[in-house]
C-alpha cells in the first residue's frame, strides 16, 4: 500500500528544516539565516557577520554581538531566544567624541551553556557606570533562563521570563521584551524594562553554515 503523500512531505520537512542545507544523498549542514539589511524606526541599516562578530550599523549608531565562533552563532538560532553570545554592545551619538555613548552587556554561561548572569554597563566620554546585573537560578528544558533576580541602583527584584515559541517572544517580568522572526532575527525589542520598543524590518539576509 502506498504511503500517503502528506506523510512523505512531513518526513522530509523534519529531516531538512528551513535554513539548513542537506540532501538525501549527503549529510545535512547546520545553517543560520541572518539579517544583512534592516530598517529600524525608519532608519536603514546594514549588518555583517565576520565569523565572531555580528554587527549592524544605522548611520552613527552601531550594535554588535560577540560570539566564540561560527558554531555558537549557528547553534543559537536552533532555540528561540536562547543567548549564546558572549557580549553585546550598543554605541552612537553625534559626530563629536563628547556626544558619543552607549552600553555594553556581558553574558556568563555555565558548563551546560545556560545563561547564569548578565551584566550591563553604560559609558560615555566622561566614564562608565553600572546599569544592572541579572542572575539566573532556573531554566526551562531548552536551557533558557526562566527565574532569577535583577539588581539596579534602586535595589533588587525577582525576574520571571516567559517564552512563547509560537510568536517567538520572550517576555520578562521587568518589562523587557524580545520578538524574533522565523530565522531568529530580532524584529521587536524592549531592551530596558518599561522603555520604548525598537522595531526592525528585515530587508535582506545571508546564510552561514558550520
Amino acid at each position: 500500500m502506498r504511503r500517503p503523500r502528506t506523510f512523505l512531505v512531513m518526513f522530509a520537512a523534519a529531516l531538512f528544516p528551513p535554513g539548513c542545507g542537506g540532501s538525501p544523498t549527503g549529510p545535512s549542514r547546520d545553517c543560520r539565516t541572518y539579517a544583512t539589511g534592516l530598517v529600524s524606526n525608519g532608519a536603514a541599516g546594514t549588518c555583517r557577520f565576520d565569523g565572531r562578530t555580528y554587527s549592524c550599523r544605522f548611520g552613527l549608531d552601531e550594535r554588535t554581538w560577540e560570539y566564540a565562533g561560527v558554531s555558537d552563532f549557528v547553534e543559537e538560532a536552533r532555540t528561540p531566544n536562547r543567548i549564546l553570545a558572549h557580549s553585546r554592545r550598543s554605541s552612537g551619538g553625534g559626530p563629536m567624541l563628547i556626544s558619543s555613548g552607549g552600553h555594553e552587556t556581558s553574558y556568563v554561561h555555565d558548563t551546560a551553556r545556560r545563561l547564569v548572569k548578565r551584566v550591563r554597563r553604560g559609558w560615555n566620554s566622561f566614564g562608565t557606570w553600572d546599569i544592572d546585573t541579572a542572575t539566573y537560578d532556573g531554566w526551562d528544558g531548552l536551557g533558557r533562563p526562566i527565574t532569577g533576580e535583577i539588581t539596579t541602583a534602586r535595589g533588587s527584584e525577582p525576574l520571571f521570563v516567559e517564552y512563547d515559541d509560537t510568536s517567538l517572544a520572550a517576555v520578562v517580568s521587568n518589562g523587557e521584551l524580545t520578538v524574533r522572526d522565523d530565522h531568529r532575527n530580532i524584529i521587536r525589542e524592549v531592551e530596558f524594562g518599561r522603555g520604548p520598543a525598537r522595531e526592525y524590518v528585515v530587508t535582506d539576509t545571508a546564510e552561514i553554515c558550520e
